[in-house]
């Protein structure tokens, strides 16, 4: 919100005309028409800075009325592997990814709010497709969510 309101406030000083002994320095050191012009003011400006203004806190207010981070990734499906640059790794169902974070433990996540809104926990229970070597289990996350777990590390 501050920058629709730092562009609102700079957009009327840019628009609003020039004082009588700023028009007289301007004209001396360029001599030009347009700047002469320019200084005297636009006419309706105001209300174009205004109306955009509006529209811009609007569009800002239904982005963060809409705003949250992405949909935690279903636990649903079988996990499985996927060869990435000639290295085996696990994905979800969709083929997505898996990792794991380095701060978590085996018995809890520390990946909240912005992290788990890059990096979505997979929730759920997971189900290990054919030949996937290791361990799979959940953990209790804070809001009461089930998250799969690898070889004792969230997913």
């Amino acid at each position: 919100m501050a920058e629709v309101a730092a562009f609102a406030a700079l957009a009327a000083f840019a628009a609003s005309p020039a004082t009588r002994g700023q028009r007289a320095a301007g004209q001396a050191a360029s001599g030009g028409r347009l700047l002469s012009r320019l200084q005297v003011g636009i006419p309706g400006v105001g209300w174009a800075v205004g109306g955009i203004s509006l529209a811009a806190l609007v569009v800002l207010g239904i982005s963060v009325a809409h705003a949250g981070g992405p949909a935690p990734a279903p636990g649903s499906g079988a996990l499985k592997t996927a060869k990435i640059g000639g290295m085996r790794v696990l994905t979800n169902a969709r083929g997505f990814t898996l990792h794991w974070f380095a701060p978590d433990t085996p018995t809890r996540s520390t990946c909240y709010g912005t992290c788990a809104g890059y990096w979505p926990p997979m929730t759920g229970t997971p189900a290990a497709g054919p030949g996937i070597p290791g361990t799979f289990s959940t953990i209790k996350r804070s809001d009461g969510t089930t998250q799969a777990t690898y070889n004792g590390h969230p997913l």
